[in-house]
């Protein structure tokens, strides 16, 4: 039975009829063309249920790409040896790079380049509107928890891409604020003093994954003063407090590897293999399912039966007369800054 686009409980009565939705792996696609339909947003904006059930799947992509974000540029940022960053010239000239360093950098730019088709793939204004929005609250989740280079790769990708797309001009208030607030943070003009101002408020100096950008040019600056002679400069040469500062800095950095591995989103598994490559096993870290010392670590998500089934009737709750108070759905004027609390 089709589903008719002017009926009032059109979302539902869409969801009930493709209850294996939730079965699938999540596409990016198929989501963004059913939210991005005026008559999805009409449909969720008067009924209550509905804007629980949008709200819940909206999240569950997100977060789950926050994950994929958040462990392949981790994973890759762990292997970075010690020399590495001792001697940062291989981050500028790729023949003085080490093979951690081409890998980091190759794993980036294919995750980029996700990033980008997972916007360019689809063909109306719309659509892409709605792609765009879902990746610059990602941003703000990575933002949230800590992970500073994924931040810096998705806006930099959203930045390349409304240049062509022309998209930021037709977000709302609320969202537009948000892109030029994370466009300020990772800038590095001054030095990426914007975003040296928020990481001074935290407890850690570069928190769980640093902007690689600006570890960087702070060890090239080292380096530059120092010369290639460090091994020579003793406590009473002039360069010495430069020289431990650095040493500092390049020790808080192997301590920030140390940095369990967040949890992988096997629904995305074969992302994650287009990006990185084939792995026999991929690092399910349960420690990273809790809250640590630290932090607060992206959760993982319960089980969809258990979130959308009553413990006493069996249907979903979305469909009885006492509703669970859900989140505004988002693209409806409200921005996701945390980890949403039905996750």
């Amino acid at each position: 039975m089709s589903v008719s686009s002017g009926s009032k409980n059109y979302f539902l009565d869409w969801f009930q009829q493709n209850g294996n939705f939730l079965d699938k792996k999540l596409t990016t696609k198929e989501w963004d063309q059913k939210a991005s339909e005026h008559a999805v947003k009409k449909a969720v904006e008067n009924n209550k249920k509905a804007r629980a059930i949008y709200s819940y799947l909206d999240n569950k992509i997100i977060l789950q790409h926050a994950r994929l974000v958040d462990y392949i540029l981790t994973e890759a940022f762990k292997k970075f040896q010690a020399s590495d960053f001792e001697n940062p010239s291989g981050f500028a000239q790729p023949k003085k790079a080490s093979p951690e360093v081409v890998n980091f950098f190759k794993v980036r730019t294919k995750l980029e380049d996700f990033i980008r088709q997972n916007i360019f793939q689809h063909p109306s204004q719309a659509t892409q509107l709605q792609a765009f929005q879902r990746w610059l609250t990602i941003a703000e989740m990575l933002r949230q928890q800590g992970c500073y280079e994924g931040v810096n790769v998705v806006v930099g990708v959203l930045i390349q891409s409304d240049i062509k797309l022309k998209l930021v001009a037709h977000l709302t208030d609320i969202y537009r604020n948000q892109f030029l607030e994370l466009e300020t943070l990772i800038a590095p003009l001054k030095a990426f003093q914007v975003l040296r101002k928020e990481l001074a408020k935290g407890q850690k100096p570069y928190h769980d994954l640093p902007c690689i950008l600006m570890l960087i040019r702070d060890l090239t600056g080292f380096s530059e003063v120092l010369g290639e002679n460090q091994s020579e400069i003793g406590p009473k040469h002039s360069s010495f407090q430069q020289l431990a500062a650095k040493q500092k800095l390049i020790q808080g950095i192997l301590n920030t590897q140390t940095r369990p591995l967040p949890w992988f989103p096997n629904a995305l598994r074969e992302v994650y293999e287009k990006i990185v490559g084939k792995k026999d096993n991929v690092v399910c870290n349960p420690a990273a399912v809790g809250e640590d010392e630290e932090r607060p670590a992206l959760k993982r998500e319960r089980d969809v039966v258990d979130l959308l089934t009553s413990n006493t009737k069996g249907n979903p709750c979305f469909w009885q007369s006492v509703v669970p108070e859900e989140k505004p759905a988002l693209g409806e004027g409200t921005v996701l800054t945390s980890s949403p609390a039905a996750f």
